[in-house]
């Protein structure tokens, strides 16, 4: 509707109502016919008697439903079990986690699994706020709520009540915000142009009940879902309004935010998107950091406890040992001397993939081409500790000011990156994805196999630009005169090197090509921007509480970026983003081929398009590289 994905509810009063997906906590499948949902029509009125007719059978069937999940709630409410004490996290400031089905377990005796008894219990523990949050990503999937720290409810509480009685320790912290906000305008207004630092101000302190209110203050920052009650939203609003230097605004996640800037509670380049619970991400200056002290003395007592007597023994593997040899060891292929392009960023951190090509002899236009992934699993088992941890982060997270690694530096780059086994003069195992291209731009074959390559060779993307003659990216400055890309040093290359890439290059564009006329995909892609930052890292305010006030001067050097996606695909970021596309295909294909179960990643068909015939005009319109727009603007 409109260009956007909307979901219509007809709920028990006959209403009809629109909302997103996202907005659907818990649901029961097949509660009526879906002929008779078809029948229902889409509007918010009935437009005819088949319409009326068949919501008014599925209202029968709601208030039936109703009717059962309120017997439910009311044992509920007649039993007065109380929850969070036994669902809380032990140590007062983590949080805890439950599922809906043992909720229900605890909350209700009686037939605990079935729908009516989960839908009432979700009921409740919506109704405590204060104790349960909804999880963000798998509460619908896995029905999963977080619980809050005891800590967080006592200090929420207590701050309630501060409000409430309009205590003289609130007034007193209103007065000293009042003249802390006024300085850190003046000296922000001051420094803007000067390099970003954090100035404590020795003379001003915070007491306890001050830091309680910083801390909810803190705390109400915290992503929810904009469907669930924030508790902590009327205490904000009511402190944040009494100090009076906020009243033109709306007290929401940005007002806050900036609130807690001038107080020095948070730096005013900080990415609150860091501080999310779920990510877990120590933000902690990594000198300071007791977390990447930890990691990196695990990763020396794992590598000091390698013995190769121990293979032979058989012994267990511990959480914290490292395979002696390579488990898949007389598998891998030797890919000899084949040279291995590993083509990215000049200030890439984690080289993980290279590129290589081998034409097939008697087939003119046909060759195989490689992609060949750095291999952790050559000494890091499942039951490692740094094994464990990775499974649960998922991915490395990467932010324009800072990238915390799913693996601990100190391993990947002494043992894991490419070309940290060359630079020794060993091979770099690896887990090679390769499929065959014809002359007619086909996939003719492919397979997955484990690896070793020699001859590994660093080039990076604009670089490789240069030698395709390219051009490059171009990228938008809207705020500043464009720029002059910096001249990076190109590699010093053979001359089969540079035809390895062209060919490489060739192929990966005639495959596009073909896919383009087979397939016919159709992406829709917006502009998108970026920020540059020159120094890397910038950190924040500090992670632990502070008693003395602060205030923050200056701001980091950024460059505000424009981009499209025909922008960038292009060149050599084109060559490995399809090379990477590729040999997600030939995963998928080998894992079928050999019946193994593995989850796919999809999309929905677009909703951009109101008519059919549209996808069609925009064919007949399409540029030669598949695109119809130019996004960026001339500035």
């Amino acid at each position: 509707m409109n260009g956007r994905m909307w979901h219509l509810s007809l709920i028990s009063t006959g209403e009809v109502i629109q909302h997103v997906e996202s907005d659907v906590y818990i649901e029961v499948p097949h509660i009526a016919d879906r002929d008779l949902a078809l029948r229902a029509g889409t509007s918010a009125t009935p437009m005819d008697r088949v319409e009326t007719n068949a919501r008014v059978e599925i209202l029968k069937y709601l208030r039936e439903a109703e009717k059962e999940i309120n017997k439910a709630f009311m044992v509920i409410g007649q039993k007065n079990a109380s929850l969070y004490p036994h669902m809380r996290a032990k140590h007062p400031d983590e949080w805890g986690s439950v599922s809906l089905s043992e909720a229900a377990k605890l909350v209700y005796d009686y037939r605990p699994e079935s729908w009516p008894t989960l839908f009432a219990t979700h009921k409740y523990i919506m109704g405590r706020p204060i104790e349960f949050v909804p999880h963000m990503q798998s509460q619908r999937l896995a029905l999963t709520y977080d619980v809050r720290p005891e800590n967080h409810v006592v200090k929420l509480q207590k701050v309630v009540d501060t409000v409430r009685q309009r205590s003289p320790e609130l007034e007193a912290f209103i007065e000293k915000a009042r003249g802390l906000i006024l300085t850190a305008r003046e000296k922000a207004s001051e420094s803007w142009d000067e390099p970003p630092s954090r100035v404590v101000v020795n003379d001003v302190t915070f007491s306890t009940d001050n830091r309680t209110i910083l801390d909810v203050l803190h705390l109400a920052l915290r992503r929810t879902r904009n469907t669930c009650i924030d508790p902590s939203s009327g205490v904000v609003t009511s402190i944040i309004k009494r100090i009076g230097l906020h009243a033109h605004k709306m007290v929401d996640d940005v007002c806050s935010r900036q609130f807690l800037i001038e107080m020095g509670e948070m730096a005013p380049w900080e990415d609150i998107v860091t501080q999310r619970k779920e990510l877990n991400l120590d933000l902690t200056p990594d000198e300071e950091s007791q977390r990447t002290r930890d990691e990196h003395a695990l990763v020396q007592r794992s590598l000091s406890l390698l013995r190769p007597s121990r293979a032979k023994g058989k012994q267990p593997l511990g959480p914290e040992d490292f395979y002696d040899r390579d488990p898949v060891e007389h598998l891998r292929h030797d890919f000899g001397s084949l040279p291995v392009y590993v083509i990215d960023d000049v200030s890439a951190e984690e080289l993980d993939d290279g590129l290589s090509v081998e034409p097939v002899l008697n087939e003119p236009g046909s060759a195989w081409m490689h992609v060949h992934i750095a291999d952790p699993t050559v000494i890091l088992p499942p039951t490692h500790i740094i094994s464990e941890a990775a499974r649960r982060i998922g991915s490395s997270a990467h932010f324009i000011h800072k990238t915390w690694s799913m693996l601990p530096p100190s391993l990947t780059h002494d043992q894991l990156s490419l070309g940290s086994h060359s630079r020794k003069g060993e091979p770099e195992p690896v887990l090679t994805f390769s499929f065959k291209i014809n002359a007619e731009g086909n996939m003719v074959d492919y397979d997955v196999k484990a690896g070793l390559i020699r001859n590994v060779k660093r080039v990076d993307y604009d670089s490789v630009d240069r030698l395709l003659g390219n051009g490059g990216v171009q990228f938008g400055y809207p705020f500043e005169a464009p720029q002059t890309p910096e001249i990076s040093h190109v590699p010093v290359l053979e001359s089969k090197d540079v035809e390895n890439i062209r060919l490489m290059d060739n192929l990966t564009r005639k495959f596009r090509q073909r896919n383009r006329q087979t397939l016919n995909p159709f992406i829709f892609s917006a502009p998108s921007s970026t920020l540059v930052v020159t120094a890397k890292p910038i950190h924040g305010a500090p992670t632990t509480p502070t008693w003395n006030a602060s205030y923050y001067c200056g701001f980091p050097n950024l460059t505000y970026q424009v981009y499209s996606q025909k922008t960038m695909e292009r060149g050599s970021r084109l060559l490995v983003a399809n090379c990477m596309k590729t040999a997600s295909r030939v995963a998928s294909r080998w894992f079928a081929a050999k019946g193994v179960p593995m989850l796919r990643r999809s999309a929905r068909p677009p909703i951009a398009l109101e008519d059919n015939r549209d996808i069609e005009r925009l064919i007949a319109r399409m540029y030669e590289d598949g695109f119809r727009w130019s996004a960026i603007p001339t500035y």
